[in-house]
């Protein structure tokens, strides 16, 4: 499920509600749009997801590795041969 769906999914819970049962929803592990007069104010997340996100943020800042990958789509659409993941991971010494 992508980060918008689960958003999009999430059970609405109130500021107040939140702030009287964290630990209960902290448990839960999930995502939660939190609202304030029924309106959305903040989302809270699971940290595993939180670390996720920003991991996709810091790579899509990251110009070199953009670059790379438009330089292997270039190639795809070339019709370059890949290799596999195994095949790459054993050229990297790691052991598969």
């Amino acid at each position: 499920m992508t980060l918008s769906a689960a958003l999009l999914r999430a059970p609405r819970v109130g500021a107040r509600e939140f702030r009287n049962k964290a630990c209960a929803f902290i448990k839960a592990g999930k995502f939660y749009l939190v609202t304030e007069h029924g309106k959305p104010a903040g989302v809270f997340m699971p940290y595993e997801e939180a670390l996720k996100l920003t991991e996709i943020i810091d790579e899509l800042h990251d110009k070199a590795l953009l670059k790379t990958i438009a330089a292997g789509r270039r190639a795809i659409r070339s019709g370059a041969k890949g290799i596999s993941l195994k095949d790459a991971l054993k050229r990297r010494g790691v052991r598969v």
